[in-house]
């Protein structure tokens, strides 16, 4: 099923006839790039909850009567979407000023798998969080109602939809594209090897979430390490989005049953 494999003697990141501007990223490049984007995406969604308490706190008690507060799940996760809008922009244009080839920049080359093998790497990924969140239970117990407490009534209410675009479409897309296409290949591309530079950006990675406690890291930890060996082994980006989304939507499916 798996007939390919992950390598450290060919550059994961395509190389272009455009030299530095044809696809292949500097450490400091591909880590300022991933910076550039997540601060500046996570400055505007501070700006408007700020923006908009400010205006809530301008408001008679009667008009701001039905409005949800900054705290409100809907009102995070529709910020949310904005800011993960922001990021697909800002990714596709900064490419471009970085490098001439934004597709090799990215590393959204075209999947070419067999449907046994999209099969098997879905496994993969489900059977490695599975596998996870056991040895996190027994060190250190995901606490998933405190971690996702808020969204619990969300993901049964009408507005599950901007949920489920905000956690599946968007965030398997941002996400991968930064962690992924740019900053492990980048990491894997030196003397770092594919472990060791899968193991840095998958470590990045599980940090973003910081919304989780130790449990939940240790999760997205190897399931980052998981995607990164997906992206490796397809030579291609699209597997690992496609792999991502669906573990988020099989996260919201089961909140969604068991509440």
């Amino acid at each position: 099923m798996f007939n390919q494999h992950p390598t450290t003697s060919v550059p994961s990141v395509p190389l272009g006839s455009g030299g530095a501007r044809g696809g292949q990223w500097s450490v400091i490049g591909a880590v300022g790039f991933v910076a550039i984007v997540m601060a500046s995406a996570m400055a505007a969604a501070f700006g408007v909850q700020m923006a908009y308490e400010a205006w809530l706190s301008s408001l008679d008690p009667a008009e701001a009567e039905g409005l949800p507060g900054a705290g409100d799940p809907l009102f995070l996760v529709s910020v949310q979407l904005g800011g993960q809008t922001l990021q697909l922009v800002l990714i596709w244009w900064l490419a471009g000023l970085w490098h001439a080839d934004r597709s090799a920049a990215l590393g959204i080359a075209p999947a070419r798998l067999t449907t046994g093998q999209w099969v098997g790497i879905v496994a993969l990924l489900l059977l490695v969080k599975m596998l996870a969140t056991a040895v996190a239970t027994g060190i250190a117990p995901p606490q998933v109602h405190r971690d996702l407490g808020p969204f619990m009534e969300l993901v049964r209410s009408p507005n599950a939809w901007l949920l489920f675009l905000a956690a599946v479409v968007f965030a398997g897309l941002t996400e991968e594209l930064l962690f992924r296409g740019v900053l492990s290949r980048t990491l894997e591309a030196t003397r770092l090897g594919f472990w060791g530079g899968a193991t840095l950006a998958s470590a990045a990675f599980a940090l973003l979430h910081m919304q989780y406690g130790p449990g939940g890291q240790l999760v997205i930890f190897a399931v980052g390490m998981t995607l990164a060996w997906i992206r490796a082994w397809s030579r291609s980006l699209w597997p690992a989005v496609v792999c991502h989304s669906l573990n988020n939507a099989v996260a919201l499916l089961a909140m969604k049953a068991l509440g």
